[in-house]
């Protein structure tokens, strides 16, 4: 479009009709710098990656607030979980996810999930051990419940970068996609196997028939990080 319209300047990083090529689509390449290279080339430079959170309005703060504290009533941590993705070739097996939230009651800790409206019915039917808030509050109110939550778990998900923006400690699983690429660059730790055939995650192609990269990531390597993270018992 902008080669049709004769624009003069047409940047970015991919080949056809481009003047001024910035970084590609290169795996080792922190998503929001290759677009902040973007922006190099049209004068503005800021070397600050912080992604900016959803706020809040003043009713919704509140009302998260009142369910934290009502949390931290019975449980001396609290941990969100956001166990879907765009994509179940990201995805962690709910059941070890169900065995995570079992051990998080054990050593005191409240689990509370989140997610959309298009994942509320698989949440009714994986999960009965946490606290579920899939599809009943909205993105500024997730951003709250994080911001005020221990830690944040989960793979490669766009929670996981809110979790950054309100300087939450996560920790993420990452299977088929990058985490160089993908995953925040402070306050986070990531589990990945790194297997010769990955990355491999095209959107909505199924590039893999046993999904190895996530599937053997194990509930103890995750929970040991979890531990690590709320200072708890790796036993």
């Amino acid at each position: 479009m902008a080669f049709i319209a004769f624009v003069h300047k047409r940047i970015g990083p991919g080949r056809d009709f481009i003047n001024i090529h910035t970084s590609g689509q290169e795996l080792n390449l922190f998503e929001v710098q290759r677009y902040m290279d973007v922006l190099k080339h049209v004068g503005i430079e800021d070397e600050d990656l912080t992604l900016m959170r959803p706020l809040p309005n003043p009713e919704e703060k509140h009302h998260i607030t009142e369910l934290i504290d009502d949390l931290r009533k019975r449980a001396n941590k609290i941990v969100t979980i956001s166990p879907y993705s765009l994509s179940t070739l990201k995805d962690w097996e709910p059941e070890k996810y169900t065995r995570l939230i079992d051990r998080l009651h054990e050593n005191d800790c409240e689990a509370i999930l989140i997610g959309g409206t298009s994942d509320m019915s698989k949440s009714k039917k994986d999960f009965n051990n946490a606290v579920d808030l899939v599809g009943k509050i909205n993105l500024r109110e997730s951003s709250e419940v994080i911001a005020q939550a221990d830690l944040h778990v989960c793979g490669c998900t766009s929670m996981l970068h809110v979790a950054s923006s309100v300087n939450t400690p996560s920790v993420a699983i990452y299977g088929p996609t990058s985490p160089v690429q993908w995953a925040p660059r402070h306050n986070c730790t990531v589990i990945t196997h790194n297997l010769p055939c990955s990355p491999c995650y095209k959107k909505d192609v199924h590039v893999c028939d046993n999904n190895r990269c996530i599937k053997d990531i194990t509930v103890d390597e995750v929970w040991e990080a979890i531990a690590n993270r709320l200072n708890l018992s790796v036993d």
